[in-house]
């Protein structure tokens, strides 16, 4: 495992800084394949790209994906607390805006007041955040960035030569009186068959902000688990097979994303059902410089059910994703430059039904299909320091609902980044690259009651959203700064955004509908900064972004606040011991139109540590954390709903 990160530790002292660990210095470490469907370090990507890798997330313990990438530049959540409503933005950009993927597998479900993920921390071995348009490898909807997670396998769990085992887990939050456990077991035959099987429980009551209130209905039960097979049939060759499966009932407001007395009329006994099947093969010989082949097919199943307190009305929502993507790359040399060709097909088809008493719901969740096909190409050129990298993609989509007119369309995704290394220790880079993203089903075709006098009214002229962003940005690293072995390593990015026809929700007194306003502008900068030694490690993180409508001149309410994360942790090797603290420093954000909230600023602080007993064989793990340590009373920007406040968190790994 390479070297942590983080920031000279004399410089985060005088800053304050601490929290919830060695996380950001890790990102900066670890190996990127969302970037350019090709694995590298971090450190070397020529893109805004933060990793989130499996020591990150033992010491995080995250409770669900805001907490993983709560420290990452750029990226916030939206929807508020409650596990069903959290949707991803980055920069600034959310809803359909950004593609996630689990596994090589998209994940496109998206309805209104509902979460846009389904998934279990614990099953995760990486996360990586690509920020900015990534449309040319990822196709639609990759306007604001990819989201790309990665579950464990058996042979990230297995000590070198170990067959089999086992771990159990097991942690508490205090808020929301959070109980979790997770057991797992995995083996490896000798002829290259690898299992792992993992179940997980996490149960929660509702949450309690800073300032004493109980946030009604914010509770959940949720059940999950993994199992996953892989063979090697020949050398060079593997095939892995898996499902998941994620289990969620609760009550919850009908409007999760604000706050709720409990009313009947506007609640819900909710069940959430996300059943996953994958099947992937890869092809991947160190001598073969001309085939590097993946593939992934699978089927994503999405069931949410509502049954409304007042009067036990049943609302079915179902969404099925079906894909088949294939990426290869090809090593070779000519015209002056070493090259890295990547090129492929991704096809995939979105399938929803809605019920409402068992009747079908034409209008407010209308019987609909998208299908997409795309195919890609990239091309890494190196003419020894300068590294030039052209790419293009080409998608077509058809969009069709019962009743409605059918919708087809097809954008081209261009790309085109420059990079030089200037120095050891410094490689600034350029690029230009272009996005798209189709409506959804649910933007294109809805229609009818919104809510009690006020009605959908569908929009089947939407225009696909189109953006043009130009970025520049440079990774800088350097060793032995302060002591031997250790390591000082940045990322910077300045970028804007602009995009056409950008899709946005109007909601007038008796009609609610969808518009493409012509332009739309997102500007912002970034910086992560890491230091790492033998004993201290640390951290820096900011992001500062600034959007508008360019159309008539006015804010976007989506835009969050400015924030700054500190990090600062020492490590008592002998003891198997890591303590740290994080400082996360968030600005008052009021640059919002008629329509918006503005926010005030605040500022948070987290403990941690965790003790791996040296004389045990790193098989246990204690972990200790109080995250909001001062008890703020605080709401981030892009929500209405007031966080939690003071949580004391621990936990228990134990390895068989």
């Amino acid at each position: 495992m390479p070297a942590k990160h983080a920031l000279i530790p004399s410089l985060l002292i005088l800053t304050a800084a601490t929290a919830q660990a060695q996380e950001t210095a890790t990102r900066l470490q670890g190996v990127s394949v969302t970037t350019t469907r090709t694995e590298k370090p971090v450190e070397e990507t020529t893109a805004a790209v933060t990793v989130v890798d499996a020591e990150d997330l033992e010491r995080l313990a995250p409770q669900d994906l805001r907490d993983i990438l709560r420290d990452v530049p750029g990226v916030s959540f939206s929807g508020g607390p409650r596990a069903g409503v959290m949707s991803p933005t980055i920069r600034g950009l959310g809803d359909e805006r950004v593609v996630i993927r689990i596994d090589d597998a998209r994940q496109n479900y998206q309805v209104g007041h509902k979460a846009r993920l389904f998934m279990e921390p614990d099953l995760l071995k990486q996360v990586e955040v690509l920020r900015g348009p990534g449309s040319t490898l990822f196709g639609s909807g990759a306007i604001g960035g990819v989201i790309n997670m990665t579950t464990k396998d058996a042979a990230d769990l297995l000590k070198p030569g170990q067959k089999m085992g086992a771990q159990a887990r097991t942690s508490y939050a205090s808020n929301p009186n959070e109980n979790h456990v997770t057991g797992t077991a995995y083996a490896r035959t000798l002829d290259g068959l690898d299992i792992l099987a993992s179940v997980s429980h996490r149960n929660f009551g509702n949450m309690e902000n800073g300032n004493g209130d109980k946030l009604v209905d914010s509770g959940d039960n949720i059940v999950s688990g993994l199992l996953k097979v892989s063979v090697i049939p020949a050398p060079n060759h593997k095939v892995t097979a898996q499902a998941e499966r994620y289990v969620s009932n609760t009550t919850i407001p009908l409007t999760a994303d604000s706050s709720s007395n409990g009313a009947p009329a506007n609640t819900a006994d909710r069940d959430s059902v996300r059943n996953s099947y994958a099947l992937h093969y890869v092809y991947d010989d160190p001598t073969d410089r001309l085939l590097n082949l993946r593939a992934t097919l699978y089927r994503n199943e999405t069931e949410l059910n509502d049954i409304r307190q007042s009067d036990r009305r049943l609302d079915e929502r179902d969404q099925v994703t079906e894909g088949l993507d294939i990426a290869n790359t090809s090593r070779f040399g000519g015209l002056g430059g070493q090259h890295a060709l990547t090129y492929g097909v991704e096809s995939y088809r979105d399938r929803q039904e809605g019920k409402r008493n068992g009747v079908s719901t034409p209008g407010w969740f209308p019987d609909a299909t998208m299908d997409i096909l795309g195919g890609f190409v990239q091309d890494e050129i190196a003419f020894g320091a300068l590294t030039v990298t052209p790419g293009l993609r080409y998608d077509s989509f058809d969009l069709s609902a019962t009743g409605q007119s059918e919708r087809s369309d097809g954008a081209f995704s261009p790309k085109l980044g420059v990079a030089y290394q200037l120095t050891p220790w410094a490689q600034p880079y350029a690029s230009y690259s272009q996005a798209f993203r189709a409506p959804s089903l649910t933007t294109m075709f809805n229609s009818g009651q919104h809510y009690p006098g006020n009605n959908f009214i569908a929009n089947p002229d939407l225009k696909p959203e189109t953006a043009h962003n130009f970025e520049l940005g440079a990774n800088l690293k350097w060793r032995d700064v302060l002591s031997p072995k250790d390591k000082l390593t940045s990322k910077l990015a300045a970028y804007q955004n602009n995009v056409s026809d950008y899709i946005e929700q109007t909601i007038g007194t008796t009609t609610t509908t969808t518009r493409n306003i012509d332009k739309a502008r997102v500007r912002g900068v970034e910086a992560e900064l890491g230091y790492d030694s033998l004993s201290w490690f640390g951290s820096v993180g900011g992001a500062l972004i600034r959007g508008k409508n360019i159309t008539d001149h006015t804010s976007l309410n989506s835009i969050p606040a400015d924030q700054v994360t500190f990090t600062i942790g020492h490590r008592f090797s002998e003891w198997g011991v890591e303590t740290g603290w994080r400082t996360a420093l968030v600005a008052a954000q009021n640059r919002v139109n008629s329509s918006g909230t503005a926010s005030s600023g605040y500022a948070l602080h987290d403990i941690f540590a965790s003790w791996t007993p040296p004389q045990w064989n790193d098989d246990v793990r204690l972990d200790f954390a109080v995250d909001n340590l001062f008890d703020k009373y605080y709401r981030p920007h892009d929500s209405a709903i007031w966080e939690a406040g003071r949580t004391v968190k621990a936990g228990l790994s134990v390895k068989f």
